[in-house]
This record gives C-alpha cells, sequence and structure tokens, in this order.
C-alpha cells in the first residue's frame, strides 16, 4: 500500500533518489530483517550505527519500494523466509520483523493462528533458536494482544499506555512463551505513531535480550521526542498535483453521496453530512489501512477543506483521500 506512494512520485517529476547513508556513529552493531516491508526498521537502525546484513521480504510491491530506497549489491536478499535455511544468513546482532498482521487484524477476519499467515511468527522462532542473536524486535497490530480472550482497559481509551491497559489473549501469550523459549527475556508494549506523527496508528512491539547478557527493556523512555504534529503539518498544498491526484473520482464520489444519505447511525437519525466523513485538520489523521480508498469503507476519511480554506465539498473540487492511488508503473 505505502509503496504505491513513492512510485507515483516518479509521475509527479520529484521522483527521490536512492537513500544516501545518514550521518551517524560508527557501526556499532549489525541486524538481519525479515518481513521486511518498505524498510521501517532499517530507516531507523541505520542512523544508530546498525548495518543491515540480510533482508527479506515476499511481497514485490514492497520489495520494489525497499530496493528504491536501498539498491541491491550489498547485504543478501531474499523473498520467502521459510526458503531460506538459518545457517546461510550470515551473524547479526539483531533480528528484526514486521511479520503478518492480516490474521490478528480487527478489521480482518482474525483467524489468528488458523490462518497460514497466522502461523509465519514461527519463521521467528527458528531463526532465533538456531542462531541466537543477541536480540530481537518485532512489531504487529494491537488486535494481535487481545485476540482470543485479551482486552483493553478503559486507560486505552484515554490514550494511556501503560502496562496494565492491555490484557494479552491466549494467541499472544502463545506467541511470547515460544520466544521465550528460545533463551530469550521478552518483553513488549502498545506504542501509537501519534507520538511521533499525526496519525493514530497503534502497533504492539516485541523487544527480547538474550537471557544470558542479562539486559532488561525499559519501555519509560519510548516517547516522542518533539512536540506532537497534526494533520496539516504534513498535508499537500491544495493546488499540487499529488493533491489532484487524490481527489475521488466522479463515480466515487456519487457512490459517496448515496452512501451518506442512506446511512444511519440509529434508527430515526437524520443522514450523515459529509463533515461526517471529513478529517479534522488540526487532529491526527486515522489509521491509513489497505482497504482505506475503497469509498465503500465506512471507515474512511476525506479531505473536505485543504489548508487555504478552499472547499471540497463536490462544487468546483471533489473531496480527495489523503494518499494517492496505487500505481503500478512495473
Amino acid at each position: 500500500f505505502y509503496s504505491g506512494v513513492r512510485r507515483c512520485d516518479a509521475l509527479f517529476g520529484r521522483a527521490l533518489p536512492p537513500l544516501a547513508p545518514r550521518p551517524g556513529p560508527p557501526e556499532a552493531f549489525t541486524f538481519a530483517e525479515v518481513f521486511a516491508g518498505i524498510g521501517g526498521f532499517r530507516l531507523g537502525l541505520e542512523p544508530l550505527g546498525g548495518r543491515c546484513v540480510f533482508a527479506a521480504e515476499l511481497d514485490r510491491a514492497a520489495s520494489r519500494a525497499y530496493g528504491a530506497h536501498w539498491p541491491a549489491g550489498g547485504e543478501p536478499r531474499a523473498g520467502d523466509i521459510s526458503s531460506v535455511h538459518a545457517a546461510d544468513l550470515p551473524a547479526f546482532d539483531l533480528l528484526t520483523a514486521g511479520f503478518p498482521c492480516q490474521p490478528f487484524s480487527d478489521r480482518g477476519s482474525k483467524a489468528g493462528l488458523l490462518d497460514l499467515r497466522g502461523q509465519l511468527y514461527r519463521e521467528l522462532v527458528r531463526l532465533l533458536f538456531a542462531r541466537q542473536p543477541a536480540a530481537f524486535l518485532f512489531e504487529n497490530v494491537a488486535g494481535l494482544v487481545t485476540m482470543d480472550g485479551g482486552a483493553r482497559s478503559a486507560s486505552v481509551a484515554r490514550k494511556a499506555y501503560t502496562d496494565a491497559a492491555f490484557t494479552p489473549g491466549r494467541t499472544f501469550a502463545r506467541i511470547v512463551e515460544e520466544l521465550s523459549q528460545c533463551g530469550y527475556a521478552v518483553s513488549w508494549r502498545v506504542v501509537s505513531a501519534k507520538e511521533w506523527l499525526p496519525q493514530q496508528r497503534e502497533r504492539v512491539y516485541l523487544v527480547g535480550f538474550r537471557r544470558d547478557l542479562g539486559i532488561e527493556m525499559r519501555w519509560d523512555g519510548v516517547r516522542g521526542g518533539k512536540p506532537s504534529s497534526a494533520l496539516r503539518d504534513v498535508l499537500e498544498t491544495p493546488r499540487s498535483e499529488a493533491a489532484a491526484a487524490c481527489e475521488l473520482s466522479e463515480a466515487q464520489w456519487q457512490q459517496l453521496r448515496g452512501q451518506l444519505a442512506s446511512f444511519k447511525r440509529w434508527p430515526g437519525a437524520p443522514p450523515c453530512s459529509l463533515s461526517d466523513r471529513a478529517v479534522d485538520l488540526c487532529a491526527k489523521a486515522p489509521t491509513l489501512t489497505s482497504s482505506y480508498r475503497h469509498v465503500s469503507n465506512y471507515t474512511s476519511r476525506y479531505v473536505c477543506e485543504e489548508l487555504d480554506g478552499s472547499l471540497r465539498d463536490g462544487g468546483q473540487r471533489r473531496p480527495r483521500f489523503l494518499s494517492p492511488h496505487f500505481l503500478d508503473t512495473s
């Protein structure tokens, strides 16, 4: 989904060159990333002195975006990590992974471990058991924590993320136990990206240190390092080509209008208005999901007023999405 945003840049004549190495401390550690996506972990670890020695990502679109950031030719790479023998990996200090979230997402089927993708965390167990790196850092959706008997406390609604805010369910407890049996002291925390970015995006992070190292994870310092931003701080300028590319088509606009006229929040309630589906530019964007650009998605929100105050209400311009369409330019 996000890889399409970068490929659209080429269409707008503003494509970025591959990321140059960021200045940082001398190499302090090595890491391998599997289920690498477009390289989010690598983007954060390299400035800390980390050097990637192996990367694996099966999805072709994500893999192309990864290659746009870090062209091939350096560290060895693979597609399907299940086809890679653990002994063939180079030595590394840290293992990172964003293992598949679809089986655990609140927006999905919630099949959990019954979904074959839900079993892929065992690839991480396999690598940890065989290679015994010093540490690991994994992430997934918050729904993984609460599925199969877990719960969220009322404090989460007030955005107070603490150790007691989530009660893990049986699926999450099982995964943590299997990671622990590989010889690691495992801790976890649900963190929202809103502390750093203008988007509400909860993710659970699992951290493990090999027990013989005697290291304990301290979560109290995991906070945003700068004043929290709002959506208006990152929004495209109103007349840009990117903003125009995000505009709803006429067919989408008519579908949205019909949806607003027919949908009622409760029996006897008045029809919804466009303002009910508009994003607040002074607040955080909702979580952007792969189905966000489907007008049939009742949770999708739209830009109905630009930074200069001009309206997108179907008059001169239609509402627009927050991100361009996924275009395959291969």
